[in-house]
């Protein structure tokens, strides 16, 4: 069985080298005889091996040099897996310090009694709905007027929920509302 050309060079570095034997020294050598570019890449590789080989090896420092090398190249990760450690754990102490600290100052309570209330709770005092053909701008000014402004709505059924603003007196703020019936439909106080 002969060799093809593609497998033939894959085995020319081993034929070049020396190191082929017995039936595949036949065949590579078979297929380099009859093909030239073959016998022209074998002549390349064993021109690169001689020279490889002529190479003045004065200047190596041979094997004392190649353990210091070794030695060199292993050094530096020797000494920098202590630090990093090192810091992780700074920065784990770091964290657990400020998550105590911060748990301790959030459950401390005011010796006045007051604590945390709520920024948007305040309800509805008043419930409207509006004429459908009420410009934005005449419900602004009313709203502006009446000293209350929407914290809920529109519903589904078109409901606005009216709080007042501070210092805003319910009964003129009622009185005003109820004034603009051409924008207002429907008013209620809300219990």
């Amino acid at each position: 069985m002969s060799l093809s050309s593609q497998d033939a060079v894959l085995l020319l570095p081993f034929l070049a080298n020396g190191t082929l034997e017995g039936e595949e020294l036949a065949q590579v050598q078979a297929a380099v005889d009859q093909d030239p570019a073959l016998a022209a890449e074998l002549a390349a590789l064993e021109n690169m091996r001689a020279t490889m080989q002529a190479d003045d090896t004065a200047y190596s420092p041979g094997e004392l040099g190649l353990a210091r090398l070794m030695r060199d190249i292993d050094a530096p990760h020797q000494q920098s897996t202590a630090p990093r450690a090192r810091i992780w754990q700074i920065a784990a102490a770091i964290l657990l310090a400020v998550a105590v600290g911060q748990t301790v100052l959030l459950t401390q309570t005011d010796p006045s009694g007051q604590g945390y209330e709520l920024a948007g709770d305040t309800g509805a005092q008043f419930t409207i709905t509006v004429h459908p053909d009420t410009a934005e701008s005449d419900l602004r000014a009313l709203l502006l007027a009446a000293e209350v402004e929407i914290v809920s709505g529109p519903s589904a059924l078109g409901l606005y929920g009216l709080a007042l603003l501070e210092g805003a007196d319910a009964q003129a703020a009622r009185a005003r509302l109820q004034a603009a019936s051409g924008i207002i439909a429907s008013l209620d106080a809300v219990p």
